[in-house]
């Protein structure tokens, strides 16, 4: 992290939230980690 002036840049990483690794870390879903599309089930 760099801390400059009154500005924080964020280096993107597993602390993240908004990146996919970051979003894995936290097991959260969004834009960048969509989750998977359920199966269909069918009964006979």
């Amino acid at each position: 992290m760099y801390f400059g002036g009154n500005q924080i840049l964020h280096i993107m990483g597993k602390g993240d939230k908004k990146t996919r690794r970051g979003k894995i870390i936290k097991g959260s879903y969004g834009v960048r980690r969509p989750r998977k599309k359920a199966k269909n089930k069918t009964t006979p």
